[in-house]
């Protein structure tokens, strides 16, 4: 599904001055657009005089149009000497120009663009202009506007086509009250310390209970490289309304980068269709650490090297090393011990939430990590699940169809304990990195136990053979997951 625009084409600026008593209007004498290289950021300038007579306020306004991405406004007002700051505009007072950078999370694609101008002084008036950003090197239309303001382009990228087609239209006055769009409405005070959030709108096929978790992707680098969030994720925060709900980062190797993920869980029924009353902060340099695994339903990420709890089937070999923390153990092996065959089953405790019958619309969510190097071509891992941890001859398997990422591929066939022949579909693994695996389903018995089950059907051994698994959870999600999509930024 493509993503919702926001301040894309066209984009509405509306400018609003605070009354003076002068009458003099700012005049705009060009208006211009510069890109970066790479299309990850955009100015627009509006070049002229007049500026510096009243403080000027421009809002950014929601648009709807055809660029593959989002745009939105980044506080960074280049030669003016006054700035104010609110959720969704900048106040400047300028001499003689006004410039405003915009960050696009995709390249700026070509298009045209309105700008409407209002001036509340003592005369009211409008004033409207279009133009148009092609590919082109042209620059600002007005060639004598052009003078200082295009001479440092060259220093901050390439310049768009920006043709004013109305430029020469006259200033109607009007007496009467301006009527104007004036963005969003307050839309509250912030939690806590945090300097900015995003609204965040969630979609659900249907109602979901308190407990039910869903997903939120954040643009973790993006927040960092810009100075709104702290490397270490402390500071990710997310509210329903005044009430902050319970979150984990779903992979702490992916803070820094824009593939971070938080998983969330609902603190009261989610009712279907669209909720915007849910925010993520961030911004908050002295925040504390607030993600807790305690949204799982099963966790283990094996501290130490070792099991967190009691209560564990264990044949496997025990500690080896952190798939994040390398400098130390953190994750659970095992080895080819050259039995004929070899079965190595790692049985969990029973988990009481994980049960037979989730509530209405909800599902369960097995994820974890795999990795090591298999020697024999026919070994493999595989998941299972049973009401017992040891009872591994009766546990079941999940279809392949039902894994999300990494759907097991490799067949094996070997001798079960009681004497059967079994066929299981599982993972050859032959890298030592670690790779997640993510499959959704709903026990045939319960409450269950997750079985991690080696399996190496003939009777060499292999010293060279490992298998590690590492920070294995189990959630309560929906079924069909719940859509969230992250709004405009707002700052305190």
């Amino acid at each position: 599904m493509r993503p919702s625009v926001f301040l894309v084409l066209p984009v509405a600026l509306l400018f609003v001055a605070c009354p003076n008593p002068t009458s003099v209007q700012p005049e705009i004498q060009a208006v211009e657009t510069v890109s970066d290289p790479d299309g990850a950021t955009f100015r627009l300038r509006l070049i002229g005089r007049g500026f510096g007579l009243d403080k000027v306020k421009f809002q950014i306004s929601e648009g709807q149009g055809s660029a593959e991405g989002t745009t939105r406004l980044v506080v960074e007002i280049f030669d003016n000497q006054r700035v104010e700051i609110g959720s969704d505009w900048v106040g400047v007072q300028s001499v003689n120009q006004l410039e405003a950078r915009f960050e696009n999370f995709r390249p700026l694609q070509p298009g045209v663009y309105g700008v409407r101008l209002i001036y509340d002084g003592e005369v009211r008036a409008t004033k409207e202009y279009a133009f148009e950003i092609g590919t082109g090197d042209a620059g600002v239309s007005d060639a004598a506007a052009r003078r200082d303001a295009s001479s440092d382009a060259g220093d901050r990228g390439t310049q768009l086509d920006a043709t004013i087609v109305d430029a020469d239209a006259e200033i109607v006055v009007d007496s009467g009250p301006v009527f104007m769009d004036s963005g969003p409405t307050d839309s509250g005070a912030f939690a806590g310390a945090f300097a900015f959030r995003e609204p965040l709108t969630l979609t659900a096929a249907a109602t979901l209970p308190a407990g039910t978790t869903f997903r939120v992707a954040v643009p973790h680098a993006l927040m960092v490289s810009e100075g709104s969030a702290l490397a270490s994720g402390a500071d990710l925060a997310v509210y329903r309304g005044e009430v902050l709900l319970r979150h984990q980062v779903d992979d702490a190797a992916l803070l820094g980068s824009d593939l971070l993920e938080l998983i969330v869980e609902l603190d009261a029924p989610l009712p279907a269709g669209a909720s915007s009353d849910f925010w993520l902060y961030h911004g908050d340099p002295s925040a504390t650490p607030v993600g807790t695994d305690a949204i799982f339903l099963f966790v283990e990420r094996f501290p130490g090297g070792g099991l967190s709890r009691g209560g564990w089937f264990d044949a496997w070999m025990g500690s080896c090393t952190d798939r994040i923390d390398t400098a130390n153990s953190g994750a659970y092996c095992a080895q080819d011990d050259g039995a004929d065959p070899t079965r190595k089953t790692l049985g969990s405790p029973v988990a009481p939430g994980i049960v037979t019958t989730p509530p209405a619309g909800t599902v369960y969510e097995l994820s974890g990590w795999i990795g090591g190097h298999m020697v024999e071509a026919a070994d493999v891992l595989y998941f299972a699940y049973s009401n017992d941890p040891s009872n591994f001859v009766g546990a079941k398997t999940i279809a392949t169809q039902s894994y999300t990422i990494r759907p097991p591929t490799d067949p094996v066939l070997f001798l079960e304990q009681n004497g059967t022949v079994r066929s299981e579909v599982g993972w050859h693994l032959q890298s030592q990195v670690f790779t997640p695996v993510r499959v959704r389903f709903v026990p045939d018995v319960g409450p269950a136990s997750i079985h991690f089950r080696y399996i190496s059907p003939n009777g060499s051994s292999q010293g060279a053979t490992i298998v590690a698994i590492d920070d294995v959870t189990v959630r309560l999600t929906a079924a069909d997951e719940v859509a969230a999509q992250l709004g405009p930024r707002e700052a305190r």
